[in-house]
């Protein structure tokens, strides 16, 4: 048991580190593409709120897999009903986290503004929510000849 729970250290250790660098590099990507897109002048900014999140995320992961691990070793849960268990208490943790903490970086403009990075759909004639009008698909015929035959026959005509 002691090798597991230093594993898990190690793990969460080397996993929190690239978790964070990967969420740099996808806001440098945003504030890349809010660059190109409107010529505004903006940089990356830490937030220690979302960090603390962060580390709360993993943590939550870790007793996540070690509830799991106790599950399917010492009370011989089935290990299908114990990674169903693991992967809903990661997603609701993940949830949680995005909601109520953030995440560890943002983008600001030069004045410490925080920038809006999603763009607001503007508002339609009569549409309070501000949500585009749905598309229509063009209805298709199931077959060629669908429109002179609409039975089901496939062509053919029924014998009497």
């Amino acid at each position: 048991m002691g090798t597991f729970i230093t594993v898990i250290l190690i793990s969460l250790f080397f996993g929190f580190w690239a978790a964070l660098g990967v969420l740099r590099l996808n806001k440098g990507r945003e504030l890349k593409k809010l660059r190109r897109d409107s010529a505004t002048d903006g940089r990356v900014r830490f937030r220690r709120k979302g960090v603390i999140g962060l580390i709360g995320l993993m943590g939550f992961i870790a007793l996540c897999i070690g509830a799991f691990a106790a599950l399917t070793l010492y009370f011989e849960v089935n290990r299908y009903v114990g990674i169903a268990i693991m992967i809903f208490g990661i997603s609701f943790g993940r949830q949680l986290y995005l909601n109520k903490l953030g995440e560890p970086f943002m983008i600001v403009d030069a004045s410490g503004k925080q920038l809006d990075v999603k763009p607001v759909p503007a508002l339609k004639d009569g549409d309070p929510s501000g949500a585009p009008a749905p598309v229509q698909a063009p209805v298709v015929p199931p077959y060629p000849g669908f429109d002179q035959n609409p039975q089901g026959t496939g062509g053919y005509a029924r014998k009497p």
